[in-house]
């Protein structure tokens, strides 16, 4: 927009004002696209035009937007694209700058399928510092096509869910990530959810990872515990969550009055993205977050790595390969020190 001092005398009024009429009588307003609306005489139609804005006859509705929202992320080969929508229903798009220079160097990030990824080194290992976003075949977003546990009815003891947006879930994935079987994970066949296929599983499985990473293993989750936390002991006995989370995105730990969010100290920037039961029903985003082991533990069940907002470990246990988790790749060599 041409600066405001180009248009002192052609200017009188915001638009909710009377202003001063042509000689036609009827006002004329200069309008831009970021919703500033100004009155003009007819004199300054031209400077207007010339200006970036359009000459109207009334300011008409003034835009109140929302919060912006990434619609594609930037990498380092295009800039990426976020949106806000206006409670008139109107939508605006900009673009975000592409990224450069550190950001894009192969030492701190991995471009994967069009999606390019913060990688951060902890002691001897290189981690994704974000969770995968592959969309690989049977992944969803969190709430995609199932219903989403908001809260519990404790008179009916029973669930309450709610439907997310179409909006609402691809802002899912791309904050948390996309959650994935444990088969999906591995690149292997479904049948795998519900058959014993260790047989099948690599030393370092790549799975659905890029080349040159792999799906960690239980000993390569309780590596980054003990670099952590050096006191670590055994499942659960250690602090290393409260160091692995980030510093936003956790709900509130009702229970301690304290925030759940982390200190994120060596950038690995846990994030709760949440889980989906095998019955089809999503939880707990905001709340845990759970990332897949390539360490099976039977037929039917493989290890997962979890965190909570609650809580400032982390742990392991095993669950339904049905099941949908997170998942983090880490590097297959490791890093220099």
């Amino acid at each position: 927009m041409i600066a405001a001092v180009s248009f002192v005398f052609l200017l009188f009024t915001a638009c909710s004002d009377s202003g001063n009429n042509n000689s036609t009588g009827g006002q004329l307003y200069c309008k831009w696209d970021d919703g500033t609306c100004l009155s003009i005489t007819a004199d300054g139609v031209d400077v207007c035009n010339q200006g970036g804005g359009r000459v109207v006859s009334s300011c008409g509705h003034t835009h109140s937007f929302g919060d912006w929202t990434v619609v594609t992320p930037a990498s380092c080969e295009a800039p990426g694209v976020r949106t806000r929508i206006c409670s008139c229903g109107e939508t605006q798009s900009e673009a975000v700058a592409q990224l450069s220079g550190a950001q894009c160097n192969s030492e701190n990030s991995v471009t994967y399928e069009g999606q390019t990824y913060r990688t951060v080194t902890i002691g001897t290992q290189t981690w994704m510092a974000e969770n995968l976003n592959y969309n690989a075949s049977g992944s969803k977003c969190y709430g995609e096509d199932g219903q989403v546990v908001v809260d519990w009815d404790e008179e009916n003891d029973e669930p309450i869910f709610t439907t997310l947006s179409n909006a609402e879930v691809q802002a899912n994935c791309i904050k948390y990530g996309r959650l994935y079987d444990w088969a999906a994970v591995m690149g292997l066949p479904s049948s795998c959810n519900e058959a014993a296929c260790v047989s099948q599983v690599q030393s370092k499985h790549c799975g659905i990872c890029p080349v040159g990473w792999h799906i960690p293993n239980d000993a390569e989750w309780e590596t980054l515990v003990k670099y952590v936390d050096p006191d670590a002991s055994e499942n659960w006995d250690n602090n290393a969550g409260t160091k692995l989370k980030s510093t936003n995105g956790w709900n509130w730990n009702d229970w301690d009055n304290i925030s759940g969010n982390g200190t994120d100290e060596y950038g690995f920037s846990a994030l709760p993205g949440g889980d989906r039961w095998s019955d089809g029903d999503f939880r707990n985003a905001g709340y845990y977050g759970r990332w897949w082991s390539a360490t099976e533990y039977d037929a039917t069940y493989a290890r997962y790595w979890r965190m909570r907002y609650n809580d400032d470990y982390v742990g392991s246990s095993w669950d339904y390969k049905t099941d949908m988790f997170s998942l983090r790749c880490v590097r297959d060599f490791a890093a220099p020190q």
